[in-house]
């Protein structure tokens, strides 16, 4: 069965990149206990990335804070929400005996980063959730510039000391961090699904990653060794072209993943002394974590535009392929896929029936209750006939009232019954008017079956003019039935449903 869809992947990886879904925020129910585990876990891996030093080379959890106020929009406005994210950020603090003041003053930096962030991206919430539009990207970005000054006004003269440097200096080089962990991680957090994990057990996610294409991955692997081969300031961008690869082969939520990992790996390469970026003063580290936020920034717009791209390529296809009236396919796209799938199922030996249907009396209902009501018909008459179908069922509008429908793998006795379900939910269903009044309809359907074996093999063509010669029959013997040929000339005739008495089929009150 094929009917016009919203396409959505674009790559086999964007098949597991399931857009995020809209933020549905229950009024009674917080997850509170996801949150708290969820920023435990991060504050925990933030503090593992310290190597010594009081600040984190890697501090995920402001970033998790915000992006998680904006998919629970109701509970980022509730002050017990905060004071829980606070005393969160004290008690891992404490684990590592971080001095008691340093520490307020750290993790009020983080607050008021997130706070800033979030009152200027919450007004965006519907846009940058799924990362759906280029504008979320830049909306983004300067939510990352609001969070990291917030966070660096606070945090830089806290910090300034102990580093052993100017306050304007160590507010720089706050900025940089936070701006850093913001443009890495937000992306990420925004991009995914809702209850990722669930998404990905129900997908045949290992089966799509095989069939993902491997050399954009390949060149970006390639090009960050180069890096640490060729040292310096250019080093930094050497994965640039990789990356915008890998963000047209495989969309918009792996490309945030890449550059959280690449991102990762520059800084831990930075730690360990394996990349050189020039003397150690503090400038170059701070121009370096910038650099590295906004490399993300590229890859990202692109991964955004080439997927709106491909949604709109393919909203054009669905639109050429379907009928726009009731959803079946075509008759040029029918007669494509039929065939197609009709040399298939012959090199397979497998049996195929070709069904031909047509409403009976059709023009008396645009006659009689007008051309809008007809319409109203036609699609209800579809989705009627869409419920017996399987997904490898091909159903086609051939013009006006007159449908066909391909069935793989069926034989005389499946498409005979398949035939008779549709005459009869056609022949009980109600068509309600605009005005309450209710006109009831007929199909009759011919059906030519193609066994396996035939010499020479059928084409598409020759079977749809037998079915049509079998409906035909049904419409001469009365409508509202079905009538059966198998292919070749081989004929059951019999009469398997209908009344035979050649009575009206269209009737405004329901039939006794």
């Amino acid at each position: 069965m094929h009917a016009p869809q919203h396409p959505h992947q674009s790559s086999p990886l964007e098949t597991i990149a399931v857009a995020a879904a809209a933020p549905a925020d229950a009024q009674h129910h917080q997850p509170w206990l996801g949150f708290t585990l969820a920023l435990v876990l991060v504050c925990a891996i933030g503090l593992l990335s310290r190597a010594g030093g009081v600040s984190a080379l890697f501090w995920p959890a402001n970033a998790l804070l915000l992006g998680w106020w904006l998919r629970h929009p109701t509970m980022a406005r509730r002050p017990a929400a905060w004071g829980l994210a606070g005393v969160i950020f004290m008690a891992c603090d404490a684990l590592v005996q971080t001095p008691g003041a340093l520490s307020v003053g750290m993790n009020l930096a983080n607050l008021v980063g997130v706070l800033c962030a979030w009152l200027y991206l919450e007004r965006y919430g519907a846009v940058v959730l799924g990362l759906r539009q280029p504008r979320a990207v830049f909306y983004i970005g300067m939510a990352a510039v609001w969070g990291a000054a917030g966070s660096a006004l606070v945090e830089g003269p806290v910090l300034y000391g102990v580093r052993g440097m100017e306050p304007w200096q160590a507010v720089l080089q706050s900025f940089a961090g936070a701006f850093f962990n913001f443009m890495l991680v937000l992306p990420l957090l925004l991009a995914a699904p809702r209850r990722v994990w669930q998404r990905l057990r129900a997908a045949a996610w290992w089966p799509v990653l095989r069939q993902a294409p491997k050399l954009p991955l390949v060149l970006l692997v390639a090009a960050e060794a180069l890096a640490y081969a060729i040292p310096g300031l250019g080093a930094l961008v050497f994965a640039v072209p990789a990356l915008v690869w890998c963000a047209m082969a495989y969309g918009v939520l792996p490309i945030t993943v890449l550059n959280l990992l690449l991102g990762l790996v520059k800084v831990m390469a930075l730690a360990a002394g394996w990349l050189d970026i020039g003397p150690t003063q503090w400038y170059y580290s701070t121009s370096f974590f910038t650099g590295v936020a906004l490399l993300s920034l590229g890859p990202l717009v692109v991964a955004v535009n080439h997927h709106l791209q491909l949604q709109t390529l393919q909203r054009l296809q669905a639109f050429v392929d379907h009928d726009h009236l009731t959803g079946a396919l075509s008759r040029r796209t029918f007669m494509q896929r039929s065939q197609r799938r009709l040399q298939r199922l012959q090199r397979e030996g497998e049996a195929v029936a070709v069904l031909m249907l047509d409403l009976d009396h059709f023009k008396r209902i645009n006659d009689h209750y007008g051309h809008a009501q007809g319409d109203e018909v036609l699609r209800h008459f579809t989705a009627l006939a869409q419920r017996h179908l399987r997904p490898e069922d091909v159903l086609g509008r051939m013009g006006g009232e007159e449908f066909a429908l391909l069935l793989p793998k069926a034989g005389l006795q499946e498409a005979r019954r398949v035939a008779e379900r549709i005459c009869q939910q056609v022949r009980n269903y109600p068509f309600v008017q605009e005005d309450g009044r209710v006109l009831y309809a007929t199909v009759s359907i011919g059906v030519c079956v193609a066994t396996p074996g035939l010499e020479p093999a059928p084409m598409l063509e020759a079977l749809l003019a037998q079915a049509d010669v079998a409906l035909y029959e049904a419409k001469s013997g009365g409508r509202d039935q079905v009538r059966c040929v198998q292919a070749q000339g081989v004929r059951n005739t019999a009469n398997t449903d209908g009344d035979g008495d050649g009575a009206a089929t269209v009737s405004s009150v329901p039939r006794p």
